[in-house]
């Protein structure tokens, strides 16, 4: 991996040229894996500027002294934002509302802190598609998951998925992401900026925030795949879509279904029989574990054994009983995937 250092940087681009794209890496708590991030953005081969806010959200561990480094050795290219408090936690919209109204690029590309770029031409390849295609206003492509606490790879995260069909209009993207058939890695994707500005305010705001950026620029611009490895996603132990704490994990789950129903209605798309098995699943068994939450939409088409949960978990010795059930049948399923591994492994 060679790093650009900022004298052959300020070479490339003139002091008055125009930056092109903003580079935004969201961190928290990241320092094992940050360094990894902020390396992969400084290899990036391009005949135009870049440069990179990185937003920690007030970490507690030695990320900010790692960006500090970093800004030091280049100042002109990394702008990072050190918060005080917790973003995330007060249910901010960091990319929409802190980081977008300060991007200066015509594009915005994403990477989060605890994953990396490992394509040199990645911006390169995606921003020469953008400008010769003014209809599209997106353009991601495929990844390597690294399972941190197995040390376990898998190559091409997208090779079972529909991203590959090429001729899929923004309709039947939107109906796959809803599906789940088709992805979008967060870590490769470059947009235009102004498409922000046009997205239709939401009155609700969801566990994640990328898959609902996703459904609201599909209304506004096309999306480009390209079939090709840019970035590694890191699967570690606990983050905001993998907690290691059960009830935090259904919540989460409960959470994107709750967003596709959602999703699906704003912009008037039939809710079809698989997301409403989906809903309804995720919140019975959430509510296993918070008797007191409020449901957003009400039980679609339940059958009849969806409506017997319902019933059951309204009484608190079912409710604890069906709780305990559940989590045994879980444990026993990790322990047969767990063994399934070490298999392959081996």
């Amino acid at each position: 991996m060679i790093l650009r250092n900022e004298t052959e940087i300020t070479k490339c681009w003139p002091p008055n040229s125009k930056t092109l794209v903003t580079i935004v890496c969201t961190t928290y708590n990241h320092e094992k894996y940050i360094e990894d991030a902020i390396k992969g953005f400084l290899i990036q081969e391009t005949k135009f500027p870049f440069d990179i806010i990185i937003h920690d959200d007030a970490s507690t561990d030695n990320t900010p002294d790692i960006i500090r480094k970093y800004e030091k050795l280049y100042p002109k290219l990394i702008r990072p934002i050190y918060q005080t408090e917790n973003q995330y936690s007060k249910v901010v919209s960091i990319w929409v509302d802190i980081i977008s109204p300060i991007a200066r690029g015509k594009y915005i590309a994403l990477c989060e802190g605890d994953d990396y770029w490992i394509e040199p031409l990645k911006l390169q390849m995606q921003v020469d598609f953008l400008e010769k295609n003014e209809e599209y206003g997106l353009a991601h492509g495929d990844c390597n998951f690294y399972y941190e606490e197995e040390k376990r790879w898998v190559d091409r995260a997208n090779k079972n998925l529909t991203n590959k069909n090429l001729f899929l209009n923004r309709q039947e993207i939107f109906k796959e992401l809803i599906d789940s058939t088709y992805r979008i890695r967060t870590a490769t994707v470059v947009f235009k900026k102004e498409l922000l500005t046009r997205i239709k305010p939401n009155n609700i705001t969801f566990k994640m925030g990328d898959t609902p950026l996703w459904m609201d620029l599909l209304q506004l611009s096309d999306f480009k795949y390209f079939d090709k490895v840019f970035s590694v996603y890191r699967i570690i132990g606990e983050s905001a879509s993998r907690s290691k704490n059960f009830v935090i994990q259904k919540r989460f789950q409960l959470s994107m279904a709750e967003m596709r129903v959602y999703y699906s209605t704003k912009y008037r798309y039939p809710i079809n029989q698989k997301l409403k098995a989906r809903y309804n699943n995720t919140f019975l068994t959430y509510k296993l574990f918070d008797k007191d939450y409020k449901e957003l939409y009400p039980l679609m088409e339940p059958t009849f054994c969806q409506k017997l949960r319902s019933k059951a978990i309204k009484y608190g010795f079912l409710r604890r009983l069906h709780a305990v059930l559940y989590k045994f049948v879980i444990f026993l399923h990790l322990k047969k995937k767990y063994f399934r591994n070490l298999q392959l492994r081996g």
